[in-house]
């Protein structure tokens, strides 16, 4: 199982948070199509009830992966990171 984390957004810039949102849920999509049978990620609802309650996941989740990531931008440039 893969738990894909939101995108935190390090630009300073909170009217952005609409690109992190868009990132992951294209993370998710295009992890999602990969391999279903032997690569399962965690569903966008169930990211989103963590992130609106404040958590983050713990050692009561069942999985094998934590996929985190971040984005900011230098200059014009989008820059993705990816742990």
């Amino acid at each position: 199982m893969l738990a894909v984390l939101p995108f935190e957004n390090l630009t300073g810039d909170p009217n952005k948070e609409y690109v992190a949102d868009g990132l992951t849920e294209e993370t998710i999509s295009h992890l999602g199509r990969l391999n279903p049978e032997q690569l399962g990620v965690i569903a966008r609802t169930v990211r989103h009830g963590i992130q609106a309650q404040g958590r983050t996941p713990g050692p009561d989740w069942t999985r094998s992966f934590l996929c985190s990531m971040c984005w900011k931008t230098v200059s014009a440039k989008a820059e993705l990171t990816y742990d």
